[in-house]
């Protein structure tokens, strides 16, 4: 980790930025404007900042899943531009008079983070909330693989060997058998490719030919809030 000085552009000529320069930027915010319930989508979430109409009443409006997230990520760069810890600010401003509840859809990678800098995650009447989009693991696509599971074990052997690159550390793993909020904590080769992995929970059941489901991970931090 380090301080980072950004250059910029002034007459067309590249320059180290100074004290007392005031960046030229576009603020947008996406519309979500359903009465009720609303679904956040990865455009929505990636653009920034979301400007919230139309509910009546207290509501709830629920992030994409984790896989959604990292493609849109995978979108504008290689997957070497993005390390676990990155991520990116998106700013929820409720302009109703009812408070808004932020979920996320369950199994899909995302959850909410109530433990590093704020205890609050909903969205109060009239204001407006930042999260923190972090990424707990690189945003490789999300597959699933038939594989073995072992009872009170940390072991996941897979039926065949997987290509290389196709599983990182950090990933969320789901199936029949696999221990709550499995993550990926070692990936194991052998000669043909990943043969098996080892997760961060035992396992609470023996299977074998276990579709198994791995997706990046992405944690949603609250970390602040004003009026508007």
């Amino acid at each position: 980790m380090s301080i980072t000085r950004n250059a910029v552009y002034e007459s067309g000529l590249q320059r180290r930025s100074l004290p007392g320069d005031n960046p030229a930027v576009g603020f947008v915010a996406a519309p979500l404007t359903t009465v009720g319930a609303g679904a956040i989508t990865a455009a929505m979430l990636v653009a920034g900042n979301l400007r919230r109409t139309g509910p009546t009443g207290a509501y709830t409006d629920t992030l994409p899943t984790a896989e959604q997230i990292c493609a849109a990520l995978r979108g504008f760069s290689s997957l070497g531009e993005f390390t676990p810890g990155m991520g990116f600010v998106f700013r929820h401003i409720n302009t109703v008079a009812y408070a808004a509840t932020i979920a996320v859809p369950a199994s899909s990678g995302i959850s909410l983070s109530t433990s590093v800098f704020s205890t609050v995650t909903a969205n109060a009447a009239s204001q407006w909330r930042d999260y923190f989009i972090e990424l707990g693991s690189a945003p490789v696509p999300a597959k699933q693989f038939s594989a073995r599971t072992i009872n009170g074990s940390k072991r996941i052997i897979f039926d065949a060997a997987l290509p290389a690159g196709s599983i990182v550390n950090g990933m969320s793993v789901y199936g029949t058998g696999v221990g709550a909020s499995a993550k990926v904590s070692n990936v194991i080769y052998d000669a043909s490719g990943i043969a098996e992995v080892l997760v961060d929970v035992n396992s609470t059941a023996d299977g074998s030919s276990i579709n198994i489901s791995f997706t990046p991970t992405i944690v949603v931090h609250s970390v602040g809030a004003g009026d508007l």
